[in-house]
């Protein structure tokens, strides 16, 4: 991961901020427009988006999990930590492929987040915290999500585009 060699996330609280901005970003930056997508789009999207909010809700239990089992990380604590933010909604003058971008833009945002928590997050540090049976799991998780995020993007790619509008 290119980035600052002097960045660890290596305390409860930071981690803990971390795990309830994703999953914010799951629950607000991503289901939300996906739904709201689902409403605006021509149905030949339909299925695409409905696989990508099945997805984000698979993501967003994850996280739960992963909190789940680090001492010192309630999951109701972190669903709060995230205190009160305005839900991501689509413009209704957007065309279909602007909407798309905006899907994409968001799987992206997701993909860097577990990125950068899975590559500055030390091995010891979750063996000391973890209270599940193995440690690695936390990062077969995040493992699993960068997965998961990197297959959403390469399914809205085609699908993007962006208009220019006269004014």
């Amino acid at each position: 991961m290119p980035g600052n060699d002097d960045i660890f996330i290596n305390n409860i609280e930071e981690l803990e901020s971390l795990l309830s901005r994703a999953y914010w970003i799951e629950e607000e930056f991503e289901q939300v427009p996906q739904w709201d997508a689902f409403t605006k789009l021509n149905t030949k999207y339909r299925d695409i988006i409905f696989s990508l909010a099945h997805d984000s809700e698979k993501h967003k239990n994850k996280i739960k999990k992963m909190a789940s089992n680090i001492k010192g990380i309630g999951v109701e604590a972190m669903k709060n930590n995230i205190g009160a933010r305005n839900t991501v909604m689509l413009q209704k003058h957007f065309m279909d492929q602007e909407i798309m971008a905006n899907i994409m833009d968001n799987d992206i945002l997701a993909l860097e987040i577990y990125t950068r928590i899975h590559a500055y997050t030390a091995n010891s540090f979750i063996e000391e915290i973890w209270e599940g049976d193995d440690p690695e799991e936390f990062f077969v998780m995040l493992d699993d999500l960068i997965h998961g995020e990197k297959n959403h993007i390469e399914l809205v790619k085609p699908h993007v585009g962006r208009i220019e509008r006269i004014r």
